[in-house]
């Protein structure tokens, strides 16, 4: 029988060799992901070249309508590996987490570009604008949970990791839910020919608070990616680990980049606010789903070659479904333990 440790090589179970065989050209490199790519450096690079021209009118709509598109074309590009990895196994913690972080952003993304229409009344332009904050505190709130399950597996679920995570998630949940129900019940919008447009906030900071508890958080979680990856790749070169990093790496720049603009932009042009709210939702999700197709496929491909061993060995694979995390055996250097995502995995 094999130990937990090789065991925990798969995220799917024991049926996921069944899985429809997709082309995994998307993660390798492939013109598709270098065009989202493309979309979101468009994405910055328009907002760059705008941000000194406009005095008045917050350039909203480009950025809205940019994410809209992306979203709905990294769904386009991303729905096979979607329905392979996740529709063809059972419902578990693991996956709804995906689902709530795959979808979601459709609600309150296209919540706001409705809000660009001016056929609404003020009173649909505020019951709009507060679905669209409740979505986006719960979206990114589900993001961020993925983030840290994931450098939690890479520290091997120390006991210190989860204590700090822990800490961090209450207090900026607690802060940011306080900071959005103050902005609820303050809501006043303004029905303008660019569509709906808040009247203004009597606090700047209060509006701001929630940008730079985001980036503090995502700061904590790259630091902690690169001191592992520091000690991870001094042992490994292998090329799905090194991705792992590098990728996530990325990813942290692309957010942090936005981040930025969100705190900065309402000094620098207060009629503007943080107007690149959408973008940075969207792009939450966008990348946590890259990251959870990316392990997955790690998975399969790990639980492939484990029952390949057993074939060849005379012995049988024992997976179990619902790990999240990959694990390289013994002996090859760096090693991933796995966290159960439906059974709580062992802290140490």
């Amino acid at each position: 029988m094999l130990t937990n440790s090789s065991r925990s090589q798969s995220f799917l179970g024991a049926n996921s060799h069944q899985a429809i065989h997709i082309h995994w050209d998307l993660f390798d490199g492939s013109l598709a992901w270098f065009c989202v790519v493309g979309g979101i450096q468009d994405l910055i690079t328009a907002v760059c070249s705008t941000f000194w021209e406009m005095d008045t009118l917050a350039p909203r709509n480009g950025p809205i309508i940019i994410s809209s598109v992306l979203l709905l074309y990294d769904y386009l590009l991303t729905f096979d590996l979607e329905v392979n990895y996740i529709w063809t196994h059972p419902l578990t913690f693991r996956s709804t987490l995906f689902f709530l972080n795959r979808y979601t952003p459709f609600v309150d993304t296209f919540l706001s570009l409705s809000g660009l229409s001016v056929f609404l009344t003020v009173h649909e332009c505020e019951t709009r604008s507060q679905v669209i904050s409740v979505f986006i505190f719960i979206g990114i709130a589900i993001s961020e949970i993925i983030l840290m399950l994931r450098v939690y597996a890479l520290w091997g679920c120390r006991r210190w990791v989860l204590v700090l995570f822990l800490c961090m998630s209450i207090g900026e949940i607690i802060c940011v839910a306080l900071i959005v129900w103050k902005q609820l019940t303050s809501i006043h919008m303004l029905q303008t020919l660019e569509g709906c447009i808040s009247s203004g906030s009597s606090n700047e900071l209060l509006h701001l608070a929630p940008f730079v508890l985001l980036a503090l958080t995502e700061t904590v979680l790259a630091i902690l990616s690169v001191i592992k990856g520091y000690q991870d790749l001094r042992n490994t070169r292998e090329r799905w680990v090194v991705e792992l990093y590098k990728d996530g790496l990325l990813y942290y720049l692309y957010l942090l980049v936005l981040s930025i603009f969100n705190i900065f932009s309402p000094w620098i042009r207060p009629a503007w606010g943080p107007f690149l709210v959408t973008p940075q939702r969207v792009l939450h999700s966008l990348f946590c789903n890259r990251i959870l197709f990316f392990l997955l496929k790690v998975g399969v491909d790990e639980e492939q070659k484990e029952r390949e061993r057993e074939r060849l060995q005379g012995g049988y694979y024992g997976g179990r479904a619902g790990d999240w995390g990959t694990s390289v055996e013994e002996g090859e250097g760096v090693r991933f333990t796995t966290v159960q995502m439906d059974v709580v995995g062992t802290v140490r």
